[in-house]
């Protein structure tokens, strides 16, 4: 049971809270003491339904996944096996179904307020992705699993897959409004995650700016 200060000064610090703990049922905890303190608060019918959405198996019904986390591995997925442009299509349909299992179609009906608290429980999705591939030692595997990668290896990779999430998608898909808040919250995430963010990112924008380079020119030269 967690006690709840209803001074309203509190609310933000409440939710801080909730969005700030990774952990579902300890969430599920602080939801619960803060509606119970604040039933007047518009948007926690919202906050609800995403809890469910998200931590809910639609095949058992039971409190027992992150569907959000899930949907980021889908996402990158999806980004890696899309190749040529002429096949983006079948990827952009893939993530257009993606995202009715996301959230959107639940925040759209309280306007920019459902977007703020959708962007809120994207940014503690794909947080806590990246905490679960830090500590993953499959994530870490190369070489058909076989060897693993060191520390600078391993954040290029994680640099990689967020800049994917934030990034590439819509880059590649052409799917600029579509995804947001999403990929503004794995970019403000990853920044978050990593300490030395803002190093990596750059470094590998102007990794992928070369090798498209490289290819215009070899392009030009066939």
């Amino acid at each position: 049971m967690i006690d709840i200060d209803t001074d309203t000064t509190q609310q933000d610090k409440i939710l801080t809270q909730y969005y700030a703990i990774l952990d579902p049922s300890k969430r599920k905890e602080v939801l619960k003491a803060y509606i119970d303190a604040f039933p007047e608060d518009k948007l926690n019918t919202l906050r609800k339904e995403l809890w469910t959405l998200r931590y809910t198996d639609p095949k058992t019904k039971t409190d027992s996944v992150d569907l959000f986390l899930w949907q980021c591995v889908n996402l990158l997925y999806i980004y890696k096996t899309s190749g040529m442009v002429l096949f983006n299509k079948s990827g952009t349909k893939e993530i257009l179904k993606l995202r009715t299992t996301m959230g959107y179609e639940q925040a759209q009906k309280y306007g920019s307020e459902g977007q703020k608290i959708l962007y809120q429980e994207f940014l503690n999705a794909t947080q806590r992705y990246y905490q679960v591939c830090s500590r993953d030692k499959h994530y870490r595997k190369k070489l058909f699993g076989i060897a693993v990668m060191r520390g600078d290896e391993y954040q290029k990779k994680l640099t990689q897959d967020a800049w994917r999430l934030a990034q590439g998608l819509k880059e590649k898909f052409n799917i600029n409004k579509e995804m947001e808040p999403f990929c503004k919250a794995a970019k403000d995430a990853y920044f978050k995650f990593e300490p030395q963010a803002e190093k990596l990112w750059e470094e590998y924008i102007q990794k992928i700016s070369q090798s498209g380079k490289k290819t215009n020119k070899e392009g030009m030269s066939a």
